[in-house]
């Protein structure tokens, strides 16, 4: 069965999904594209009217929520070692381009078959 959802539902359907400011209780992020100064990028929205609907493509790309340019992994004081959990953040990524929903599916293998990346398989799974 196709159904259309009609923009100005958006906030209807997101709070239904468990969307709320303060998501940490409970809810999800919601990150979608947004303008900013004439530059698209992928950011948490707070209403679904601060989606940016008519671009042709993003000056930094998704990807980047997935793979932040600079991550902490681990942290050492003297002699002391210690890994940093991966932070578990529900979210939901909205209004994706075809070709970067796609790209996650040819960077899957690469982080979960010969080398299981925890970072990546926990920002993933986080992400419907």
């Amino acid at each position: 069965m196709d159904a259309i959802l009609k923009k100005n539902r958006l906030d209807k359907l997101f709070k239904r999904l468990g969307y709320s400011k303060l998501y940490s209780k409970g809810g999800c992020e919601v990150i979608a594209p947004v303008r900013k100064d004439k530059v698209i990028s992928f950011e948490p929205i707070v209403k679904a009217a601060d989606i940016a609907w008519d671009f042709a493509n993003s000056v930094v790309p998704p990807k980047m929520l997935f793979f932040p340019q600079t991550e902490e992994l681990f942290s050492y004081k003297g002699d002391d070692v210690s890994d940093r959990t991966p932070e578990s953040k529900k979210r939901l990524v909205f209004a994706l381009r075809p070709c970067d929903a796609r790209s996650f599916a040819i960077l899957d293998p690469l982080f979960t078959k010969d080398f299981n990346d925890p970072y990546y398989n926990l920002t993933l799974s986080d992400s419907p």
